[in-house]
């Protein structure tokens, strides 16, 4: 049973993510420097436009900085009411936005190992874990 729950779940998320996506890139409510999860915005394009970027700087003698961050267990971060209040910036509202507040609250979490259990903690930040929706909500 429960792998049925997961397939239905794996492809409710696609599906929303889908609508989302469609709904941001028509809206053109995504930066164009938004890579990954994005349809042909891969992280390998995201090296090429730097690489030609400093390329660009270095023939118009032009000074270039960069920085990278390295955030660590950035999914985990992701705070709840902001990105419920991101996406009602963005115009999702109604339906759309009670659904992402009901996939994003009341889960539960705990921790087990060989021969102990934590105890069920509720989850108040972060996206699940390798979940479709995940990216997109970072």
């Amino acid at each position: 049973m429960l792998v049925v729950l997961t397939y239905f779940s794996k492809n409710f998320e696609k599906i929303l993510c889908v609508r989302l996506n469609d709904y941001f890139t028509k809206n053109n409510l995504l930066s164009q420097q938004q890579y990954c999860f994005r349809n042909n915005h891969s992280t390998s394009l995201a090296i090429t436009d730097l690489y030609e970027n400093l390329l660009q700087n270095l023939d118009e003698k032009l000074i270039s900085c960069a920085v990278f961050l390295d955030l660590r267990i950035p999914f985990d971060s992701v705070n709840h009411s902001i990105s419920l209040t991101k996406h009602e910036h963005c115009g999702v509202r109604g339906d759309a936005l009670k659904l992402i507040q009901s996939y994003l609250s009341n889960r539960k979490q705990y921790v087990q190992g060989v021969n102990s259990k934590s105890s069920l903690n509720s989850i108040i930040s972060g996206v699940p874990q390798s979940s479709i929706l995940g990216p997109l909500f970072f």
